[in-house]
């Protein structure tokens, strides 16, 4: 066998174990779903899509994380929380990108009665049925607390629609505002299902800024091809090249993780290829 048919061959294993994985993922959102009782519960075929990738396998990263760290947890709470919450926050994304505020709007303004109500709609429409049931999964006690959180990052988000920015500095600025909203709006919601979770929200935070930086200097070209600020100086790029080697150091402080984020952001680029 030669190196190229080697190097296919190997392609080939990985992409095979990557779509196992998904299906596993898949599954395991289904799961939950239908764990939460609900009399109707609408197509979930959505999730099966590429673009939902990193959202659907979030539970399952976050779980291999927290045990990594040794922060003990609620096992089912945190995956349901996780699993649910993030599909919840890409499928609003998706109608904001859509320009379909409407909608988006009318989910959102669900959470104002925390009782749980499953409807007509809610079998109908998922991005319904996923606000009812982040509702649910929240406790009463900290319900005010966990989505006014929720609610925060989608006025943020949803205000920033088809933004333009004055320079890449200024749009890392918004990003960074962004990640810490989600990071704390996440946290947040499952913080009582951990045991001295501080370490998480710290590597949590440090994670989702190296990626922000990571995809973002992989999408310089892109972005100002599609205006969304203008070509960056040498300057701009050596700081955002600064911002990725600081979050990787703070990266750096938890070992025990190196496997399970390495692991991640290895099978993220394959999925790209």
């Amino acid at each position: 066998m030669n190196l190229e048919s080697t190097r296919l061959s190997l392609h080939q294993r990985l992409h095979a174990v990557a779509d196992e994985r998904h299906k596993v993922s898949i599954n395991g959102i289904k799961t939950m779903v239908k764990s939460l009782g609900a009399p109707q519960i609408p197509d979930l075929s959505f999730i099966e899509s590429p673009e939902y990738h990193p959202y659907r396998s979030l539970y399952r990263r976050s779980n291999s994380v927290l045990t990594r760290l040794g922060i003990n947890f609620e096992n089912e709470t945190v995956n349901r929380k996780v699993g649910i919450g993030t599909i919840w926050i890409k499928a609003i994304d998706n109608l904001i990108d859509q320009g379909n505020f409407e909608s988006a709007d009318k989910a959102v303004a669900r959470f104002q009665n925390p009782q749980v109500n499953y409807d007509e709609q809610t079998a109908k429409e998922p991005i319904h049925f996923f606000t009812e049931a982040v509702k649910q999964l929240v406790e009463l006690d900290r319900y005010d607390l966990v989505i006014s959180k929720f609610v925060k990052v989608y006025q943020f988000v949803r205000n920033s629609h088809e933004k333009s920015f004055s320079s890449l500095s200024n749009f890392l600025k918004y990003r960074e505002e962004e990640v810490m909203l989600v990071t704390d709006a996440g946290y947040t919601g499952i913080e009582t299902n951990l045991k001295d979770g501080q370490k998480f929200k710290e590597f949590l935070l440090a994670a989702n800024f190296f990626g922000t930086y990571f995809d973002t200097l992989l999408d310089v070209k892109e972005d100002v091809a599609n205006n969304l600020y203008p070509e960056p100086n040498k300057s701009e790029i050596k700081d955002l090249q600064l911002r990725l080697l600081k979050s990787t150091l703070v990266l750096l402080k938890f070992p025990s993780v190196y496997p399970e984020y390495l692991q991640s952001l290895y099978r993220n680029l394959m999925h790209i290829v």
